[in-house]
Formats: structure tokens, sequence, C-alpha cells
């Protein structure tokens, strides 16, 4: 096999085909233009059927990060026993093997004792890794933990009603979106995604509805409707009631057929079974008895009436639903959400009346019903404290249309291996099984309190600096940090810092200095991706994109290494046999991705893994050099028709929860759990009760203006959203000067903004310098204002993402604001289902001067 050093010692001038390493998902594939070992260029590759030769900004500028002076460029070893974001580390450069020797020690001497005392924190920057998480699970240690998502809440609901990871309309056959806090169109943020996405629409002529506190993006076909921060759910609910309460039109036969709005529900609000006690009931009109919701023989499904089976007075969960959401009217709603009632009518009769709900469409000679009208939402929904309620309400509109995994409607991506438990409950599979419950708990991001989290890795800053409150009978002494982030993906920068200060030893794989190597004991420094080969294998599939394919890609290294860096997989390998547990290591990796050439007990090369990764995912001919020379592969898409999970209902027997009882019983185990440990839920036990119930409903949360504890004078709630230039803490984007010029271009950059009339009555203009300041009186700035008529009057937005602190950082990173800040990770604000960190709170404004 040709190595890395022999195809660059030949190559003085060359085009080297590769992937695009700009965001997360990598579906953008590249042409590097290489000039006496100088990587001089990067490309889209004109033939790509993703990015059609083009690539975005990020993509345009990440060689960038190859050539950055502030990149780690040997192993150093921190002399200043002192932690913090402004200490000086006061590093010294020492050898690898001096570097791991003490790394290995340090492990070593904390899983003997307790494998739970190693902590591994992972993020975004770690996503060209192959062991980064098989690495601390061959330690034996729960605390495994993933960063990336602290604000990534979205995908619960997806879980529970499909199994699916992410929503997406379907910009092949919708006409009739509304959309609710998605800042870009796609399900990632790949330009290629994006591209195609916005040429459907435009191509198409759908319509596109955005309610939304702030108006994320143009189109020609597009409304605006600005709605108050953190009403979303009384939107929702308002509309619920129009369809079912005024409107009284919705897809009855995907409602009986499809869904648990059939089940007979007790005084409870449990499912009544049948003799087998494993099948619930529904109530058969046709021959006046209950029978199992899977009975062949139902003539006609009841979605109303009273029933008494064996003495248990009943109703079928969709009158529930209905009776409950009676008071729900869009007048109830205005209060909250400033938007008409008059308006909320006509958009509700508008999705209802472009669902077109009874017609069909043949794709393939197969015959599915069409929906082309759904709402389609994302995190700036779900990350709020009743971030779960508000996405369930959404999705509930989808079920009640039908339009729910049919040509038209809502989607989910990753979703093919559909499947149900025996009541028709969809398997969650990539949330699922959350960790038994345990007190004292065993995971520093308390997922046993979060049944349904996400990248719960912030949360080891609470349980951190709270051992004692969550009642761990254990300390962390050794954290391993590569690719994670808490200071640009948690909140709470003070209690982040002190968090990190209070560990006995910290090891950062990096290649740039950032907050969390100021805390590094040691720092071992990662190649550039640019300088070693990588390879991947994407997984966010998306059904019903136009000629939209997965694709596997491979890069050869671009450039000789400049500095002392290392492949991240190499530390691992290393580390993983001087620790003895490299055989375990590999056989976990081959375990997941189905590999059954590798040998456990034998060293292999970086590229040899990634040739049996690839082999294993696609047939015996390929290998990494023949993958690598092409730069990716196109995987063809499944038919059509078979994209859609509608396809996998009648052959599985699924049916959707409209009545949401997975997190009635989640709620009731924690509670349960709670009282077996004789101890309070961190989120209270009252507020448990209240959160999760099976019908959404509307409750207040802390930092709603509403609530009794909002104090005076604060009359704003943020709305936050990051910058495209710097998406996922990859290569140091921050630090990239490009990146960074094309920021300052942004008028809204590094501001805050206000709705033209609200500064107005503020006494505030362009360019005043304000501080913002949260109920707890953390503040940012000093920044001018921008005023805008592209934000709700109740609205404060900021543009973050970029605004980086710490000693030894890259200037050019220290720019902008960072909403960060204002954002608190306490448990009376977080979701207590998903974890979700409410990114609305509730602020003031005060002027410093112009």
């Amino acid at each position: 096999m040709m190595t890395d050093t022999d195809r660059l010692s030949v190559n003085r001038q060359t085009t080297v085909n590769g992937y695009c390493l700009g965001c997360l998902y990598r579906k953008c594939q590249t042409q590097t233009e290489i000039e006496d070992g100088v990587a001089m260029r990067v490309n889209g590759h004109p033939d790509s059927p993703i990015n059609l030769g083009t690539l975005c900004t990020r993509g345009q500028a990440q060689l960038h990060n190859l050539y950055n002076p502030y990149r780690t460029k040997k192993p150093l070893i921190r002399t200043n026993p002192k932690k913090g974001l402004f200490e000086d580390p006061g590093w010294e450069e020492i050898s690898w093997e001096e570097a791991m020797s003490v790394v290995t020690q340090k492990i070593k001497a904390a899983v003997v004792h307790d494998p739970r005392k190693f902590v591994y924190l992972g993020g975004f920057g770690a996503s060209m890794s192959l062991f980064h998480f098989a690495f601390p699970i061959a330690l034996d240690s729960p605390n495994v933990l993933s960063t990336p998502g602290s604000f990534c809440s979205v995908h619960s609901v997806n879980q529970i009603t499909r199994g699916a990871f992410l929503e997406a309309h379907d910009p092949k056959y919708s006409n009739f979106v509304i959309t609710c806090g998605r800042g870009s169109l796609s399900t990632g943020h790949s330009d290629g995604e994006t591209r195609m996405d916005t040429e459907a629409i435009n191509a198409r002529g759908m319509r596109l509805i955005k309610v939304d506190p702030r108006n994320p993006f143009f189109f020609r076909n597009s409304d605006w409707i600005p709605i108050r921060p953190l009403s979303d759910l009384a939107f929702f609910l308002s509309m619920i009631n129009i369809i079912l309460h005024e409107i009284q039109i919705f897809d009855e036969h995907f409602v009986k057929n499809h869904t648990n709005g059939v089940f007979l529900i007790d005084p409870d609000g449990n499912y009544i079974y049948g003799p087998d006690g494993t099948k619930p009931l529904v109530w058969d009109k046709s021959d006046g008895m209950a029978k199992p919701f899977n009975d062949i023989n139902i003539g006609d499904y009841a979605l109303e009436g009273d029933y008494d089976i064996e003495g248990v007075k009943c109703k079928p969960a969709f009158e529930l639903i209905k009776k409950k959401v009676k008071q729900y009217t869009p007048e109830w709603a205005q209060e909250y959400t400033d938007i008409s009632p008059k308006r909320v009518r006509r958009l509700t009769e508008d999705l209802v009346r472009e669902a077109r709900i009874g017609s069909s469409i043949e794709i393939n000679g197969v015959t599915l019903p069409y929906r082309p009208a759904c709402i389609s939402f994302f995190k700036g929904l779900s990350n709020h404290s009743n971030g779960h309620v508000a996405a369930f309400a959404a999705m509930s509109i989808n079920i009640l249309l039908g339009a729910w995994d049919v040509p038209g409607g809502s989607q989910g991506c990753n979703n093919l291996q559909y499947d149900c438990d025996e009541e028709g409950t969809p398997t969650e599979f990539h949330l699922a099984p959350p960790p038994p419950f345990s007190y004292p708990p065993n995971r520093m991001d308390l997922h046993e309190f979060l049944p349904m989290g996400h990248d719960l890795g912030y949360n080891f800053v609470n349980a951190m600096n709270n051992l004692d409150k969550f009642g761990f009978d254990y300390k962390p002494e050794v954290i391993l940090n590569y690719g994670c982030n808490l200071f640009s993906k948690g909140a709470s920068e003070e209690e982040v810092e002190r968090a990190l200060a209070a560990i006995p030893f910290m090891v950062s794989i990096s290649t740039h200095f950032d907050e969390h190597t100021n805390f590094a004991d040691i720092v071992l420094p990662e190649a550039s991706n640019s300088e070693v080969s990588s390879a991947y294998g994407i997984n966010f599939d998306r059904p019903g994109i136009k000629d939209m394919n997965r694709s596997d890609g491979a890069c050869q290294a671009l450039v000789k290494p400049m500095y002392d860096g290392r492949h991240a997989d190499d530390v691992y390998m290393e580390l993983a046999d001087r620790l003895g547990i490299l055989s375990k290591m590999q056989g976990i990796f081959a375990k997941k991705n189905k590999i059954e050439e590798l040998d456990p007990d034998k060293k292999y090369t970086v590229e040899e893994i990634y040739g049996m990764r690839i082999r294993a995912a696609h047939d015996k001919e390929w290998n990494f050099d023949k993958l690598a020379q092409k730069g990716s592969m196109t995987i063809p898409k499944i038919p059509e028709e078979l994209s859609y999970a509608y396809t996998y209902l009648k052959k599985t027997g699924a049916r959707i929860p409209l009545y949401n009882m997975p997190l009635k019983r989640y709620g009731e185990k924690q509670l349960e759990g709670c009282r077996k440990a004789g101890i309070e839920h961190p989120a209270g036990n009252e507020r448990v009760k209240e959160f999760y119930q099976p019908i959404p409903h509307w409750f207040l949360t802390p930092d709603m203006p509403w609530g009794e504890n909002a104090k005076k004078d604060f009359d704003l709630n943020v709305v936050g959203w990051r910058s495209s230039l710097f998406l996922h803490d990859i290569h140091d984007q921050t630090g990239n000067p490009i990146l960074q010029a094309v920021a300052k271009m942004d008028p809204y950059s590094g501001k805050v903004l206000l709705n033209a009339e609200t500064a107005k009555s503020k006494g505030l203009k362009d360019d005043d310098m304000v501080v913002v300041e949260n109920q707890l009186g953390v503040k940012v700035g000093p920044a001018p204002i921008k005023t805008t008529q592209l934000l709700h009057p109740k609205a404060l937005g900021i543009l973050s993402g970029h605004d980086r602190k710490g000693h030894g950082l890259n200037p050019v990173s220290k720019t902008g604001l960072s909403w960060n800040r204002l954002v608190r990770q306490d448990w009376d604000v977080i979701d207590p289902f998903t974890g979700a960190i409410e990114i609305g709170p509730l602020v003031r404004i005060i002027k410093t001067g112009s």
C-alpha cells in the first residue's frame, strides 16, 4: 500500500479528490489543488450529484485551518496548577513518549480504582475519528459523554412517533409547509442539501409559511408570521383546536387505522387491555364490542363515546384529546402568541385544504397517500423548557392530517429500520434504550433523570458542581476531551469554568488552542485533516429529496505534516495498547461496524481500518486507496416508494402515538425510581407530573414573561442563532481569518438586534451601546444596537457562535457576542424529558452610551 509520504513525494502538482470537512455532514465532494506540496485551493467536485461543483464559504476557507499559526504543534504539559479561562497554563513542550506515559499512568490509576472516575467528553470536532467512542467504552466507564447537541433536542418527538432521528418536509412533493424553529431548510447544513431544498422550493412554487420570532430566510412564495418567543405551544394547541372543533376535517382513516387514537383509556390515563393483558383494546362500532387493536375483523373503530369494560369506565384516546384542546381557542392563544385569531384560522384552513386529505399518488406502480402540506420544525421549537410538548403538539397536527411519512408530508430521517412493539408503538432506535434509573447516579450527564436525552454532556457541569446534591458516590479524576467545547455548546460560562477547574487531570486532543485546552494538564496535538488520511460513512439519510443519495468518502493526506501532530486514531490505538485494551477497543469497533475480517489482537494502520470499514459497508473490491482515488462513492437510493415509512405501517401493524403514552410511562418510571430512592426528582416531582402528560397542554415555564417569577423590567426573550460560518466547532472555524472576514460583512453580526419599534419605545437607536442582562444578573456586552424589521417586538436577537474567550486563543476568534452566557442550565428551565436547555432566557436591556 502506498503511504501518504510516497504519494506526496511524487506529486509536485496534482489535484486530489476528497470531500469537504466544513461541516459535520461531509456530503459535498471536493478537488484540492496541490502545488509543490502546498495545498493552494479547494473546489467543489464538478461531477458531484450533491454539490454540483460548488462549495459554501466554510468549504472554500477550510485550507486556512491547515495553515493556522495558532494550531497545537507539540505535546504540551501544564506547569501552572491554577486553572481558569484566563490563567496562563505555562506550557512546556515534551516528547510524545513522555506525554503518552503520563496520560497512560493517570488513566490507569483512575479506572483501576473505579472506571466511573474516567470521563470522556466528545463533540463534533471528533467526527474524523473512528475510535473516539470505542476507546472510552473499552475502559468500562459509563461516562462516555457526548456534548455537541446541547441545543438539539429535536430528536425525541421523531423517536417516539416513528423511530426516526430528524424531521424534514418533503421538497419533492410538498406544496404548503409551515416551518417553526428552523433556521435553515435542510435536516443538515451541508451546502448541497440546502441548495437542493432551495431549488425544489423555487422551481415548484411551494408556499412556505414561517412562524417564528425572526424571519430566517426569504423565498418567492414565502410568508412570515411573527410569533412571540416561547409561545409556540399555544399556537399549535390553537391549531389543533380549530381542526377538531371548528373545521372538523382530519384524516379519519389514518387516525383510525394507524394511530393509538382509537385505544380505550381508563380513568387513570392507561390503556384497557384484552384477556391476554398485552394488546390494548378498541371499540368496534360495527359489532358493538371491544376488541384487541390488531383484530383483523374490526369493522369500524370508535373515536368517541363512553364504554364500560368489565366495570371500568373508558373512552377512546381521540375523544380525550379533543376534549382537552377545546379550551385552547385562537382567542385564548392570542394573549401569548400575539397572532390574531383570524390569521390563525386562515392559516389552519389553508393547511387542511392543501393537505388534500383522501388523495393519493402513484410512485413506481405503488399507490400511496398524498398529503402535500405539513408542519416542519427543528430545534428552535424543541429547545425550550416545554420543548418536547410543543414539538409533539406540532407533530400531532401532521398525524391528524395523515401527513406522516407520505409523499408531500413530514418526513422522518434514518427511519428505514421502522419497527414496533406488541402494542404497536414505534421502536425508538437512536435514543433508546435510556439507562436504567439508578441512585446514586452512575453517569455524570445525569441521563438517569432525562430518559430521552440527546447529547447530555453539558450536564457534566451540573453534576460536577453539585456532587453531593445529586448523591454521587465518586468524583471524576481524569477527563479526556476531544472535539468538545462546553463554552460554545453549553451554557453558564462561569459554571463551566468552575467544573473544569475542579478536575484533577485533564488531557485534550486538539488541533488548536481553545477554552478547553486552557484547563488541560496535557495537550496532545492532533494533525490537521489535510495532513492525514480520512474516511467517512455518512448516516444522515433523508427520504424524498430529488436525486439525493447517500455517499461514502475517503481522502488521502493532502500535504506532509507541518508539525508534530498525529491522527487521533493513532493516539487512541497507542493508548489502548499501553493500557492493555487494544483488543477490546478494536472488537467494539468491529462489532458496531459489522467488520468480520478485523482481528482484535492485531495492530493495524488507520488506513487498513478504514479499508475494512469500507468493505464491510459495500463489497470486497473496495479499499481505502480505491475510494480515496475517487474521493467518494454515491450509493444508490432505495426505490422511492420505499423511502416513505408509511409503506411499513401495514407490514408492522404500528400505531403512531397520537396519545403520548410513551411520555406518560417514562414519567411514571422517573417518579417511581425517585420514590424508591427516597429522593425528589431534580426537576421537582410536581413539575414531572405536570410535564409527563400524554396529551399536549399549556403550562408556564420560568422564562415566560407571563410567569409569576418573571422579574420587573425583564420584558424581552433572547432569540439566538449561530452563524452558518461557525457551525459545528470543527477544525477551529472561529479561528479561520477568511470566515471571520466574511462574518464582519454581516451587518447583524456582533450586535444586539431589536425590532425598530421596540428600540424606539426604549429610546434606543442604531449604534447605541447596551448591555443585556438575564434574571440572574449575568450580562453580555456592551455591544451596539442594530434595529431591524425581521424580529418580533418582544424578541432580542443575537447572531452568535464566534465569541471565544481564554488565554492564548487566536485573537481573531475573540469577536462578537455569546448568547450562551445568558442561557442557564438549572433544572427549573431544563426540559425534564429531553434535557433541552431553555434557549430563550428572559432579559432586559441597559443603555451604556454611544
